[in-house]
């Protein structure tokens, strides 16, 4: 990834994902690279497969701050950094970043996402969900 190999990256993280099931990284990664790629609806099915495999790490809510607040990341970046922080319980953070993205993009790509993961938060803040 580092070297601009998205495709081999992907392709990398990919069997690493199949080697360890449980392991919430090699999906995550692949998650922010679809997002960074702009591939939002593949992005989703990345990020439900690693919060399904197990519970976030800062570190990788780490790379969606950075993602977001330093290396420019699209808007949509907010909403994977709350449903991640949901999920890694850490409900108001995450409500307040879904809150944001709504403030700033009421009618945006991912504007009904953030409705449904507030509205499940509210109800089941330790529960898996899915934008």
């Amino acid at each position: 990834y580092c070297k601009g190999d998205t495709k081999q990256a992907l392709e990398d993280l990919e069997k690493a994902a199949e080697v360890n099931k449980t392991d919430v990284f090699p999906r995550s990664n692949m998650g922010l690279i679809l997002l960074r790629q702009g591939k939002i609806e593949e992005a989703k099915i990345k990020y439900a497969d690693a919060f399904a495999a197990g519970k976030p790490t800062q570190s990788l809510i780490n790379d969606l701050l950075e993602t977001r607040d330093k290396l420019h990341g699209p808007p949509e970046t907010s909403v994977f950094l709350g449903w991640m922080r949901i999920e890694a319980g850490q409900l108001q953070d995450g409500q307040k970043d879904l809150r944001d993205y709504l403030t700033a993009h009421p009618g945006g790509t991912m504007a009904e996402d953030c409705r449904r993961l507030l509205k499940s938060a509210a109800t089941r803040p330790s529960a898996t969900t899915k934008p």
